[in-house]
Formats: structure tokens, sequence, C-alpha cells
């Protein structure tokens, strides 16, 4: 499951022997062009390397004229260069646009002079002509020839090369260079970073002009800079029949391979497919397959940082859906991450957002309502769903529903299945798509959010492929054309993670137990929200459980959002009303779980 990462301050360290600073310094000026250094040309603010390369806090050790952590900088970088201390394993990444031409994995923190002392590296030549480099890594996570977008992951550092022997200290050495033949490095100029919600320039916020100036122990900080998108628009909900924009496994979608460790890779969904190229936001259905490795899907704007959330969490060779809705970037396309291992990735779109033009429909959000129960009769669903049927159900009339909705948002939860198989939502009296809702294996049970148009007779359709399977629906809200609130897309970002602390508990969740998180005011989400969308995700549970979110204020409601067994990461999108105190709450009925809650947009009257 993606986790904030804590980004700490490395202990001080010394280094062992003068005779060993000698040696590093004679071995990086044979490697080097010693010279002035250059100024970096301003076309990098365009095309260049302008973005510090981490997320979080961490301490500058070194420049390459002021006195060092450890010595005189001079003796070890006599040319331009940084070396930051932060914590192993801390995500790296690209600094500005580029070509990956330098990578390197293998080496190990006792190797001196692996790789002539950079240890794993990434070097990257950007559109202006710079070339920045990242060494010391513990591992790369690009290959030479792929091609980077500013703020794309490249690596974790580390602490390989041999530096700081014989006790590693893990650090990242980070320069740029004008001529990558000669290695000829630069002063790497004004860096930015996102701090409160507003860029700050380094060097220059510490009211300095070079980095040259800035003295060893300053805290660098960085809320995670992307290049910034406009305020999303007041939008509309449009329905499209369901089609496959998206398999890796086929060349649908462009990929044609898996999704690699560390990998982004964008998905055009604007202008595609009948989506029209002024879409805000696409509502799609993710599913990851045929994963190597235990790993997590992230779905976000391309042209942005990589968040620190996760939409989809899998485990080797699982099969796992979840609803997805996605912020488009400014060129039309969404980006998904993949944290381990290697992925197919398929995405069926169900549905999009416009740009606040209208023509669309408004959202209703309701408290969940069980409509169907085949173990139970609910529904006039007396037995679970055969092989190769499609049964509807009536959404109108049903849990205040009214006669006017367009479609309808329903939790979908598939259990006692007999057989591996897959389900599919569509509006009654249509025809059975090619795509899924809901994969699920024998024995399992799985929920998953799901958005329906109405049919016939004012129902909804479900089929199933092979075998048997109960199934349960929950509503939780509809779309119909005038009267409901309007949707605003936001990068994702984590609002709850007890693990972590984040969201104001630093405990997990404990056996019949309802916490109010406050959602108004955080991840930027306003006062006026009527609705949030949140990717729910519960990890380390103890036992079987499951989770209901619903709006701070109520009783607990009868239905559920995410069902888990014990030790699961599981996920699912949850769309939920905002109550007393512009809180939600979230329970715990079996056990203790920890539970991470990811924003990724809210629904408001304007």
């Amino acid at each position: 499951m993606r986790s904030l990462r804590t980004i700490r301050t490395s202990p001080r360290r010394r280094l062992q022997a003068p005779a060993l600073l000698a040696l590093f310094g004679l071995l990086l000026s044979a490697l080097f062009v010693l010279q002035p250094p250059a100024p970096r040309a301003d076309a990098a603010e365009a095309d260049g390397p302008d973005t510090l390369p981490w997320i979080g806090s961490a301490e500058l050790w070194c420049t390459w004229s002021n006195p060092s952590k450890f010595n005189n900088c001079t003796g070890y970088h006599p040319t331009p260069a940084l070396d930051v201390g932060m914590a192993r394993n801390t995500p790296i990444y690209a600094s500005g646009p580029g070509t990956v031409v330098g990578a390197a994995n293998g080496c190990v923190e006792t190797d001196w002079n692996c790789q002539g002392a950079q240890g794993n590296f990434v070097a990257i030549q950007h559109p202006n002509g710079i070339y920045s480099r990242y060494l010391h890594l513990t591992s790369s996570v690009v290959s030479v020839g792929q091609s980077v977008k500013r703020g794309q992951l490249v690596g974790y550092s580390g602490a390989t090369g041999g530096v700081c022997q014989p006790t590693p200290c893990p650090h990242l050495h980070y320069d740029e260079l004008d001529n990558y033949q000669t290695a000829h490095r630069i002063d790497p100029g004004p860096m930015h970073t996102s701090q409160g919600g507003k860029t700050v320039d380094y060097p220059q916020s510490l009211g300095v002009t070079s980095w040259s100036q800035v003295p060893y122990g300053t805290m660098l900080q960085n809320d995670g800079y992307f290049t910034a998108l406009p305020p999303a628009p007041s939008s509309q909900f449009h329905t499209v029949t369901p089609f496959r924009a998206l398999d890796s496994r086929t060349a649908t979608g462009g990929w044609g391979a898996k999704l690699g460790t560390g990998q982004s890779r964008d998905l055009h969904v604007a202008g595609a497919g009948g989506i029209p190229a002024t879409a805000s936001a696409v509502v799609m259905n993710v599913t990851a397959t045929n994963g190597s490795a235990g790993s997590f899907l992230t779905v976000y704007p391309s042209g942005t940082t990589v968040p620190t959330t996760s939409n989809l969490n899998f485990a080797a060779g699982q099969t796992i859906p979840n609803l997805v809705v996605a912020r488009v970037g400014q060129d039309g396309n969404i980006s998904f991450f993949n944290a381990a291992g290697a992925t197919d990735v398929i995405a069926d779109v169900v549905g999009w957002f416009d740009d606040g033009t209208g023509g669309g429909a408004t959202f209703h959000g309701l408290r969940p309502t069980r409509t169907v129960d085949s173990r139970t009769g609910a529904g006039g669903w007396l037995d679970p769903l055969g092989p190769r049927e499609d049964r509807g159900f009536v959404v109108r009339g049903v849990g205040g529903v009214p006669d006017s909705a367009t479609s309808v948002v329903m939790n979908v939860t598939v259990t006692n299945a007999t057989s591996n198989s897959f389900v599919s939502a569509f509006p009654t009296g249509a025809a059975i798509p090619i795509t899924s809702n809901l994969n699920f294996a024998t024995g399992q049970t799985i929920s998953n959010l799901v958005s329906s148009p109405v049919g016939l007779a004012g129902q909804v359709s479900l089929y199933n492929q092979t075998g048997h399977v109960d199934v349960v629906v929950d509503v939780v809200g509809y779309f119909d054309a005038s009267g409901g609130s309007r949707f605003h897309a936001l990068s994702p970002v984590r609002i709850l993670d007890n693990r972590t602390g984040t969201g104001g508990y630093g405990s997990a969740w404990t056996q019949d137990l309802a916490r109010s998180v406050t959602v108004v005011g955080v991840g930027g989400i306003p006062g006026d929200a009527t609705s949030v969308v949140l990717n729910l995700t519960a990890t380390n549970g103890t036992t079987g459980s499951l989770l209901k979110a619903y709006p701070a204020g109520g009783g607990v409601p009868a239905a559920s959002n995410l069902l888990f067994g014990p030790a699961q990461t599981i996920p699912n999108l949850v769309m939920v009303p905002v109550g007393a105190n512009g809180s939600v709450n979230i329970y715990n009925q079996l056990g203790t779980v920890d539970v991470i809650a990811d924003v990724v947009g809210y629904y408001a009257a304007s």
C-alpha cells in the first residue's frame, strides 16, 4: 500500500580519515574536469531542471565552497554539486523533463568506487541542453532512452558508491552539467519548491544568489512542487456506454506492455472514445492483473508530480479492480504509476465530467441504502446470480432515488462465489457490455463502487460470467438533470493515515469504533462541499471485517463500503455526504485495522 513517507534528517556522521577524504578528492578530480562553475542559463526555467528533486524535509550537507557537515567541501566537491542528507529509499524525482542518458543499478554500499564512486545513478538530458544527475541511489527505476516528466520518480536515495566508508551515510548527490562527456558542472540555479501552497525558490528565498552561499545544516523543504493545474471547473457528469480505453495486454490504449517498477505512463483520454477534449475528469474502472509483485497503482493528472496516494493495491498474481475518478492533465492525459514489479493495467471508462459548460447531470448523495441482497431476498433476488445470467433490480423510487434519476452510484459486493468470474453493470434493456466492474476469485468477498445509467422500468442489471455468486448492492447516490451538486476534481491528496498520524489519529481503528474525520478545509475541500470523493483503504486488519463511511452526526448505516480479510490491503472508492462539523464518519466492525483515505474531489452546489 502506498504510504506517506516521513523524511528524517540523517544522523551526523564523520568521514573516517583525512586519507579517505584525500583519496575521494583525487578520485573526483580525475572523474570531472575542474573548471570554474558556470551560471545556469535562464532557459532552464522553461524546459530544464528547475525543481527540487524530493518531497519532504532534508538537510543540506555540502555545496562546493562552504565548509560542510563533515569537512571543507572543496576537499571532495571541487566543482558545483549538492549533497543532501535524507533517509534511505526516499523517492527521488526528475527535476525537469527530458530523456534518460545514463542509469545504473547493481552497486552496493560497501563497494568503494562502484560506477566511479557514483554508485547507482540516473542522468537526464533536458530540452535546453542541461543535464541533471542523481548519485548514490539505492536503486534507479528508469532506463536509458526513456522519456521522463518533471516530477516523475527516477529512483530512491541511498549510499552506494562507497561513500562515507566504513559507515555509509545515506544522502543524495545532485549536480547539473552543461557537457555530459566532460562532466562539466554548473551552478544548479533556482530550484522551485511548494511550501504552504505557495511556490518558493531556493536558494533565493534564503537571501543568497548561489547554492555555494547556502551554509551546511540548512533544512530544505518541498511539499511537492509540480506543474500547477488551474482550479477545477464546476462540472456536470456525462455517462457513456462503457468502453475499454486501456488494456496493456493488447494494443488498446497504445501501451502494449506491462507497467514496470517505478514507471509512470500516460493514457490519452480527452478527445478519445467519445470523451470531448474539454473533459475535466474521467470515471474509470481500473483493473490490475498479472502483477509480478505486491504493489499499488496511483492514477493522477499528467504533467504533475506522482502524489503520495494510491488507487489500487494488489498482490502478486491477483486480479482486482477499483473505480477511479481522475482529473485530466492539461495535455488531455492521465498518468498511471506502479510502485513495484510489473503489472498489466486495464481501464474501462464509464463516464466523464465536463468543463462547466453544462448539459450533464448533477449529483445527489444519499445515506447508504441496501437495495439488493441475494442472501436475504432483498430487492427480489432470492438466489445467487448464475453463470452467464443477467438480472435487473429497481432503483428509481427506492432508497431516496427519484424518478428523475438518470444514473445511480452504488457499492456492489460479491461473496460466496463458486468460481473465478466477473460482474458487469449496465442499464436494463441495453446490450451486455464487454467491460467488467468487479473481478473476483472463488470464495472471495470484494466490493467496488459502480456508476451505471438507469435503464428500462427504472432498473439496473448485473451480469455474471461464470459460476454462482451472491450479490449485495448498496445505493449511495444518484445523478439527475438539476438540483444537485457539481463536481470539482482535485489532484489526489492523502488526508487520513492513522499509521503516520495524518488526519489526527495515531492508532488503529478498534472493534465497533466510529471516528469522525474532518474533510472541510483539508486537501482543497472548501466549506460549501456537500459530498467528498475518497479512496478508502484498509490494511493490517487483524480479522475479517468491514468499514462504513457516512455523514458525521448520523447513526451507523446497515450498508458497508469496504470488506477486508485479515492482513489484507484493499481499497474502495466512496462518495460520502459531508456531515456535522464538516466531517465524515468511518466505522470498523471487528478487530483492529489501519485506515487510509485519499481525497480525489468533492461536490458543491456551484
